[in-house]
């Protein structure tokens, strides 16, 4: 979790592209792996809406380098949630949209 939350602030916070892009590469592989799929709702309900910001917001940026890495680590994100066993609660799903 402390790594997700400094990819997290690397990612819209720092003022070099390459380091925001870096960090998105990190939320990317970050959201692909298996534990992810295994944490309880609650928990990935906190910290999705706050990835899914950060992503969207470097999607935004003039530097393309940024926003290949970002749209990548978003796909990711997406992916993550095609495969989960039980579906989001509307709640968690109504964050996501409006982040989007």
């Amino acid at each position: 979790s402390g790594l997700i939350k400094t990819s997290i602030a690397g990612a819209s916070n720092d003022a070099a592209p390459a380091v925001r892009a870096a960090a998105c590469r990190g939320l990317g592989s970050l959201v692909a792996l298996p534990q992810l799929a295994q944490i309880e709702q609650d928990r990935v309900g906190a910290v999705v809406p706050q990835i899914a910001e950060a992503l969207l917001k470097c999607m935004l940026e003039t530097n393309q380098g940024l926003r290949i890495a970002a749209s990548w680590s978003l796909a990711n994100l997406c992916n993550v949630f095609k495969d989960r066993s039980e579906p989001l609660n509307a709640d968690l799903m109504g964050k996501v949209m409006d982040a989007l």
